[in-house]
């Protein structure tokens, strides 16, 4: 038989407020936060959560799963640390909208779980500051096409590229990747995936946290100037040449 365990949700806020009468408006945002602390992932497949509301102003308890309840834990005293969440994350912003609740209708929720260390618990109150700061970095996806100007190293193995825009830009990569590589690609155009960080405020990237994923096809646009100009060159060279009497004479 599989072990459980609970969530709690606590709220209380003075003689007026009782399980009876509590309104299911008031409700939506706490169903919202325990889906968020019990299956952060939002995995169709989760364990049933079921509810129980008992006696004691107004508590919720979530039965489910000991793994989602050890999980929901976690998430807990993670949100009780600075700058353990950031604000994007689902948790987070459910926090963040209970702080507005109990600001608005001086209203108390405690959360916490039956789950060990000591029955992780945060207090969301009035006078308490649940207010979680965007964060300053994010990870994204980047595509970087240059010149490669040099690949290796004796103990930070990396290869650099000389981009447009940005300089010259050095991605951390594996010894094992470069030892990989058929063909010299130093002093190539290349293209490149990468991981790296980006501010927020103004996109800009780290450029300490560049790593390589892979390779990509590159075939650069053709220069159409350069092109026009090397047909211009050529037709002054071929003035006075009959171009089939040319090809009889190299065919001969």
């Amino acid at each position: 038989m599989q072990s459980t365990g609970y969530l709690e949700i606590h709220i209380k806020g003075g003689a007026s407020l009782k399980k009876e009468t509590y309104d299911i408006r008031d409700l939506a945002p706490l169903l919202t936060i325990a889906e968020h602390l019990l299956n952060p992932a939002g995995d169709n497949t989760r364990p049933p959560i079921a509810l129980s509301i008992e006696s004691g102003s107004v508590k919720l308890r979530f039965h489910t799963a000991i793994a989602a309840v050890t999980g929901a834990a976690s998430l807990l005293a993670m949100a009780g640390t600075p700058g353990g969440l950031d604000a994007r994350h689902p948790v987070a912003k459910s926090i963040a909208a209970l702080q507005q609740m109990a600001r608005k209708d001086k209203t108390t929720f405690e959360i916490g779980t039956s789950a060990a260390p000591a029955r992780q618990k945060i207090v969301i109150s009035a006078e308490t500051n649940f207010d979680f700061p965007a964060p300053e970095w994010f990870e994204d996806d980047l595509f970087l096409y240059g010149v490669i100007t040099d690949a290796g190293g004796k103990t930070a193995t990396n290869i650099h590229m000389d981009v447009e825009g940005l300089g010259l830009v050095k991605i951390a990569a594996t010894r094992a990747l470069l030892e990989m590589l058929e063909d010299n690609p130093l002093y190539r155009t290349k293209g490149i995936q990468a991981k790296g960080r980006r501010r927020m405020t103004d996109m800009s990237i780290d450029p300490d946290s560049i790593r390589f994923v892979r390779f990509l096809d590159y075939a650069p646009a053709p220069d159409n100037d350069y092109l026009e100009q090397l047909i211009q060159k050529g037709t002054k060279n071929w003035e006075g040449i009959n171009p089939d009497e040319w090809l009889k004479e190299v065919r001969s």
